[in-house]
């Protein structure tokens, strides 16, 4: 036994040594070597701070879950007193206020993911003393930069800029001015002190606009940012928290200058002003001012604007100025110069006859086309002829060819000019104000050309008119879309014909058309020259109105604007043709649309100033209209409608009605109007547009009703029911009949109900009666009625329209009321039923508000009016929109 023993513990004796040194092996715990802050130099609040550490393990045990911890400490090696940062647990610490004036430890106690762990804290050194975060600040008082008074963009000034909490590390600090505007630069910086530096800018910004480009101390001014690296102690860039002012100047318009004068009328044009915002500029206007008084408001162009002031009486002279508007900015700057222009026209101008030397030969002129037209006797010689004229004023100086005339009567080789006119330049020396008029002289043929007469022009038609010519029997007419007859309207080249006047139909509106004609003896082997070129326009169109001029039992279609009233737009289309007819002195027909209460409906008002016109075949469209017709009648002078003496035929698939009228009576009848009604025996009128209804409770215990309707049409009118639960078959009526305006514009109510006895909620309807007897009901409203109650009145919206005409009709004057919402530039123009304009009583720039304006009766000239149907147009930014008035006598 003894033995067995002995071996068992020298077998102990070699085991046991190996045992152990595995276990001494596997035990040795983490270590945390180099504990340091990335940042020890310096320390701000704000800053944040990362530790840094090498974990070591002898035993090669990867790391765990390590502890990490802040601490802080007033005394900088006193680690007794370091105190630990409650919640400061991450490798990462943002330095906070509760840090300054002391110093930060990173502490880690490091932990393997197996084996030995440890309990030893290893700590960094302190980091700096923390001090507060280093900023920028900028001298107010003395800080900015001002637009150079060239106002050119260029600026002055300086901005001062203070260092706190830190002082500035070199000579040479660099800085950099965010949102800089393009062109501007930093001409140089001064560093004053440790802590201060100026800054100072060159070049000129390209935008420089007051209201558009001012740069103040918002976020998007123009900030201050000095670079780390120019700064004692700062990790990171500084921006100033405020910015610096750029003051510029509202600028003027440029390049002001007289475009061209002529008849009756000075040209002006100007460039857009220097340095505008092309995204967000706040011009909204230009003013013109002649003769130091406000004369029209113009709307800004594109780069170039041209502005015609032809209310110039020729020869008189005029100065003008424009001024650049900025939306509300009281700031308008006039161009800086002044332009002095006179109106010029030729007033005469003759050539003397060769045969004849005691006798002159007048030329035709045109002052508007700026055209002279001379036909010498037959077989004249034009090589040698001998104008004559009269300088009017005489300081003006003629220039023929390009070169000073130096006679008043001195000779021209006038041969070829019907190829290629000659110019006579009239200057007037006093402002330098020049017009040319092309001459061309012709030598005739045993016929002379017809001289053009004024011709008229409705929105479809023009009507030519001309003198007759002696032995002439027939004329022909060219009719063309410009000036040189490249192309012909179609029909109207050589079109012949015997009278002095032609009617051409088939016309866009607002449109220049031209003509010429020539004489034709009986044989047609005599022939004139062709006339003077004379041109006619035809009339702008407006809502729902057109005309034309008859002059024969042709169909004739009507050019008519897009009708709209309220919700219903119709396209407009009227096809004329009459079967009897009687020439008179005005043969032009006024087309106006409307709609009448049921069962009348939509209806074509034709105004007839001969009373000879009437009978006659009227196809009208009704594309659009918000119901089918089942009827079609006629109404004489807005009396009974009538079928009388008629045919109507309705064509649902191209929306038209053609209506034959033969019955009417056309003896003795004086100026009248004829309707042609798309009847409404279904009852389906314009719907009403309520576009407000409101109930409001007084403190006395009464409820206020009010709403407001966009337009309305066929209605008796209004009555207000009242419930004390939501159901309608419940409530019951509580006001009259409620007549309503039948208004196409802003119509506005309201009811006061005196009726209720108790407190509590109560609930409202709107009850819509229409002529025809058809009732129609709103939605509820509810209001709740309770002692002592102070609840505002509903704000009516704000609408840009026309508001009211009063008196209407009237005589001799009317009120004009009306409404802008968004500010811009403001029209109020009259026309006549021909779409002609006769007065321009608003053209201004305007803000915001309620407006009213006279007109008195009378034309741009001061003559007064005669009794009639007028237009009344306002034009503003986003709308346009027009109302009708009578002026009575």
């Amino acid at each position: 036994m003894a033995k067995v023993y002995f071996v068992l513990f020298l077998i102990l004796l070699v085991v046991t040594p190996q045992i152990v040194c595995a276990q001494n092996r596997d035990n040795t715990p983490p270590e945390a070597q180099n504990v340091s802050i990335s940042n020890p130099q310096f320390a701000k609040n704000g800053q944040t701070l990362t530790g840094s550490y090498v974990y070591h393990d002898a035993d090669g045990d990867t790391e765990g879950s390590s502890y990490f911890q802040w601490f802080r400490s007033g005394t900088e090696n006193s680690e007794s007193t370091y105190n630990p940062i409650e919640g400061a647990n991450s490798i990462n610490y943002t330095v906070t206020g509760d840090d300054i004036n002391r110093f930060l430890k990173f502490a880690v106690i490091p932990k393997a993911s197996s084996g030995a762990q440890t309990d030893l804290q290893v700590f960094s050194i302190p980091s700096s003393q923390v001090t507060n975060y280093a900023y920028l600040s900028i001298n107010t008082e003395v800080s900015g930069f001002t637009e150079s008074p060239l106002n050119n963009g260029s600026v002055s000034g300086l901005v001062v800029v203070n260092l706190n909490n830190s002082t500035f590390s070199g000579t040479n600090v660099k800085a950099q001015i965010e949102n800089l505007p393009k062109g501007l630069n930093i001409l140089r910086i001064d560093r004053i002190t440790d802590v201060t530096i100026e800054i100072y800018l060159t070049g000129a910004a390209l935008v420089h606009e007051a209201s558009a480009s001012i740069l103040d101390a918002s976020s998007s001014a123009l900030k201050i940012k000095i670079k780390k690296e120019d700064m004692v102690g700062v990790s990171q860039d500084v921006t100033s928290l405020r910015g610096v002012t750029i003051s510029y100047l509202n600028n003027p318009p440029t390049s002001f200058r007289r475009h061209s004068v002529g008849h009756n009328r000075v040209s002006l044009s100007w460039d857009e002003p220097a340095g505008l915002s092309p995204l967000n500029t706040s011009l909204t206007a230009y003013e013109v001012f002649r003769n130091d008084a406000y004369l029209d408001a113009v709307e800004v162009q594109p780069i170039r604007n041209v502005y015609t002031d032809y209310r110039a009486v020729s020869g008189e002279n005029y100065t003008y100025q424009v001024r650049a508007v900025y939306g509300s900015n009281p700031d308008k700057p006039y161009s800086p110069n002044t332009i002095y222009a006179t109106a010029l026209a030729m007033d005469s101008f003759a050539i003397i006859d060769p045969n004849n030397p005691l006798q002159s030969i007048p030329a035709y002129i045109d002052k508007n086309l700026q055209t002279i037209y001379v036909e010498m006797p037959n077989a004249t010689n034009l090589s040698d002829l001998t104008p004559i004229f009269t300088p009017n004023p005489n300081t003006a100086t003629v220039k023929v060819n390009g070169s000073v005339q130096t006679s008043e009567s001195s000779s021209q080789n006038f041969t070829g000019s019907h190829l290629n006119p000659i110019p006579y330049q009239i200057i007037y020396a006093g402002n330098g104000s020049s017009v040319t008029y092309m001459v061309t002289v012709l030598a005739a043929t045993s016929l002379s050309y017809p001289v053009p007469r004024p011709g008229s022009g409705t929105t479809s038609s023009i009507k030519a008119r001309w003198w007759s010519v002696a032995s002439a029997t027939s004329y022909v007419l060219d009719v063309s879309e410009n000036q040189e007859f490249s192309s012909y309207l179609q029909g109207y080249h050589d079109f012949q014909l015997s009278g002095i006047s032609q009617v051409i139909y088939g016309l866009a509106p607002d449109k220049e058309y031209y003509f010429r004609l020539r004489a034709y003896s009986s044989t047609l082997s005599e022939y004139s020259n062709y006339s003077p070129v004379s041109s006619i326009r035809t009339l702008p169109l407006g809502n729902g109105t057109g005309s034309v001029e008859i002059a024969g039992t042709m169909p004739t279609a009507v050019s008519i604007g897009t009708f709209t009233e309220g919700s219903a737009t119709v396209n407009p289309a009227l096809t004329i043709e009459a079967s009897e007819f009687e020439s008179g002195t005005d043969n032009v027909v006024e087309v106006s649309m409307g709609f009448a209460p049921s069962p009348y409906g939509l209806f074509y008002r034709l105004s007839f100033n001969n009373p000879r016109i009437g009978n006659g075949t009227y196809v009208f469209s009704y594309d659009g209209l918000t119901y089918t017709p089942q009827t079609a009648a006629y109404r004489v002078n807005g009396g009974e409608i009538s079928t009388s003496g008629s045919s109507i035929a309705i064509d649902d698939l191209n929306r038209t009605i053609t209506l034959s009228i033969n019955g009417l009576d056309l003896s003795g009848k004086s100026l009248y109007t004829l309707d042609l009604l798309a009847g409404d025996s279904s009852e389906i009128t314009l719907p009403i547009e309520l576009s407000t209804f409101t109930a409001v409770a007084t403190s006395d215990g009464e409820v206020v009703i009010r709403w407001t309707t966009e337009s309305e049409s066929g209605l008796q009118g209004f009555k207000i029911l009242r419930s004390t639960c939501a159901e309608i078959n419940s409530a019951q009526i509580v006001s009259p009949l409620i007549p309503a305006t039948n208004a196409s514009e802003l119509s506005q109510y309201s009811f006061n109900d005196l009726s209720i006895t108790d407190f509590g909620i109560y609930y409202y309807w709107l009850q819509i009666i229409e002529y025809s007897g058809v009732v129609e009901y709103s939605a509820f409203i509810l209001v709740e009625v309770k002692q002592e109650i102070s609840i505002d009145p509903p704000v009516i919206p704000h609408l840009t329209g026309l508001k009211n005409i009063y008196p209407n009709p009237f005589n001799p004057s009317t009120s004009i009321s009306y409404e802008i919402v968004t500010a811009g530039l403001v029209k109020v123009v009259v026309y006549n039923n021909r779409g002609q304009e006769i007065r321009t009583l608003v053209s201004a720039y305007q803000a915001p508000n309620q407006y009213v304006v006279v007109w008195d009766g009378k034309d741009n000239r001061g003559q007064s009016m005669p009794s009639g149907s007028y237009l009344i147009r306002l034009i503003a930014k986003d709308h346009d929109s027009m109302s009708r008035t009578t002026l009575l006598k």
